[in-house]
Formats: structure tokens, C-alpha cells, sequence
């Protein structure tokens, strides 16, 4: 008999366990029913709708002034992050000044990170100095110190697009002497700063670096240094280089140029890839030649 009520206890037991977990299930589909959400699962006809509504309400989009460039771009949208790269020495800092003089022309305000070069270097190397807006000193390898900033740019000046010269300058040492290696604490870095501009509804370009100094051959995609997620981030790559001819009067017996190409190797939304051929005088980058595809 003793054995007999213990098996019907566990019965009982069971069968209360899996009326709890049925009850349960009831409720957790009664809650999801009535959830209305912003992660909530909809028709794919409503979300292309709302999708096609933002897209509508952000469809402002930033010109370089560069034709070519936004050709094949169809301007730099709020939300991206742009990714500016190329050999040590080779204007990549000029040319996103150009950017910044050609933005302020059509009325948006900027935001500079430079801590590869100093403010007075800076601004002296304008043609004619933009209004732009920097913080008045700046801290490196501290990822929150720079959202924080960022923040107060967008809350007291309505900033709407910000440099940041250079990626590197964001690693924290504390963080790369734990981490396991460089590739992921980068990649964790390019996936803030990504949130960060979708979030604030403004623009990145964030200058990187190439594995290496000098290039025999023209650079690409895949020598940008420490990782890969650098580019699967990014929804744009643009990567400089000056030409140069041999002269035995020079330094390494190689002479640069004031002209230089862009290659665009990566541009997320019309994926058109491109060349531009730029020169530079006075100060600014300008375009010099027609465009010349590589690919669709």
C-alpha cells in the first residue's frame, strides 16, 4: 500500500509540475499577444513601411563636393560609420579636413577628435579655416570619455558630423594587456562607435591605419591593421595614396606628388565601387579626373 501511495504521490507531483508549466506557457502567450513593443514581430509589409517612413525622415544627405565620390556613394547618410585609410603620410587628414570645409560650406556642423596632430597644426593647415568644434583638451584611449564628449557636441551645438583622427588613439592599454588580442578589443570598439551613430542620428569618419608604412604596390581593403571587423563595420571604406615618381634627389630615391587616388573598395548601401583621381592645392583636396569602376 506504502508503495503504492508514494507512486501516486509522484503522479500527483508531475502532473501539478506540468499543469504549473502549462498555466505558465498560457500566460507567457497571453503576454506576447498583447505586446505592442518596439521589438514586437510584425508583417514584413509593416516593417518595409516603417522602414521606407525613416528612411524618408533621414533621406538628408551629406555631399563631399567630390563628385565622383558621391556618385558612387549617393552622399554619406546619418547612421554610418566611414572608415578614412591609407599609408602613413598621405593626406588622410587633409582630405577629411577638405570634407570639413565642404560640409561647413553647406551649413553642417563638425566635430574633431585630432590627437595625431595638434589643434594649431590643425587649423593652420585649412585654406580657409571652417567653424568646426573640439574639445578643449582631449583624453586618449578612453572609449566613454569620447561618447561623453560626442554627446555634449550633439546636445550644446547640434553637431551632425564627427571626425575622429585616429582609431588606435581609442584602444585602452589597461584593456589590451586583458584582452586576448587586439583584433577583438578593436572590433568591439568599431561596434560602439557604429551604435553610437545610429543611435545619435549623425556621421563617423574614424581614420585607420594600414599594417604598413610603404606600399610597392597600391594598398587595399585587406591591409587595414590589427582587424577584420575594422570593414565588416564600417559601411564605407575609403582608402588614399599619393602618386609618386623616382628621383634619385630624394629621400628613398621617390618622390610624392600633390596628386593622389581614392580607391573606394567598400560602400554598403549602392555597393558601387570606385576610383577618384584628386589633386591637391592650397590646402584642400579637389577632384581631377572622371571616375574609373572596377566593379558593381
Amino acid at each position: 500500500m506504502d508503495i503504492f501511495n508514494r507512486k501516486l504521490e509522484e503522479e500527483i507531483r508531475e502532473n501539478e509540475t506540468e499543469l504549473k508549466e502549462i498555466e505558465e506557457t498560457i500566460r507567457e502567450n497571453k503576454a506576447l499577444q498583447e505586446y505592442t513593443g518596439g521589438y514586437r514581430i510584425i508583417k514584413q509589409s509593416e516593417s518595409l513601411e516603417e522602414i521606407k517612413k525613416r528612411d524618408g525622415e533621414n533621406s538628408e544627405v551629406f555631399l563631399t563636393k567630390i563628385p565622383t565620390l558621391d556618385k558612387a556613394t549617393g552622399g554619406f547618410r546619418r547612421g554610418q560609420l566611414i572608415v578614412v585609410s591609407g599609408p602613413t603620410g598621405q593626406g588622410k587628414t587633409s582630405f577629411c579636413q577638405t570634407l570639413t570645409e565642404n560640409f561647413y560650406l553647406q551649413g553642417y556642423k563638425c566635430l574633431w577628435f585630432t590627437f595625431e596632430v595638434p589643434l594649431v597644426e590643425f587649423v593652420e593647415k585649412f585654406k580657409d579655416a571652417p567653424e568646426f568644434y573640439v574639445p578643449r583638451q582631449l583624453k586618449d584611449s578612453n572609449l566613454e570619455w569620447l561618447q561623453l564628449r560626442m554627446r555634449e557636441g550633439i546636445a550644446k551645438y547640434g553637431t551632425e558630423i564627427i571626425f575622429i583622427d585616429h582609431l588606435h588613439f581609442l584602444l585602452d592599454f589597461k584593456m589590451l594587456a586583458r584582452a586576448t588580442n587586439t583584433s577583438t578589443l578593436i572590433g568591439m570598439i568599431m561596434r560602439e562607435l557604429k551604435k553610437f551613430a545610429i543611435k545619435y542620428n549623425i556621421t563617423i569618419f574614424l581614420v585607420a591605419h594600414l599594417r604598413k608604412t610603404r606600399f610597392e604596390d597600391d594598398p587595399n581593403i585587406d591591409d587595414l591593421r590589427d582587424s577584420s571587423f575594422i570593414t565588416q563595420e564600417a559601411d564605407a571604406v575609403i582608402l588614399m595614396w599619393r602618386d609618386k615618381q623616382k628621383d634619385a634627389s630624394a629621400v628613398g630615391g621617390i618622390r610624392y606628388t600633390n596628386k593622389a587616388k581614392l580607391l573606394i573598395p567598400k560602400i554598403r548601401r549602392t555597393g558601387k565601387l570606385c576610383y577618384v583621381n584628386l589633386v591637391y592645392n592650397e590646402n584642400k583636396f579637389s577632384e581631377e579626373a572622371e571616375e574609373q569602376n572596377y566593379g558593381e
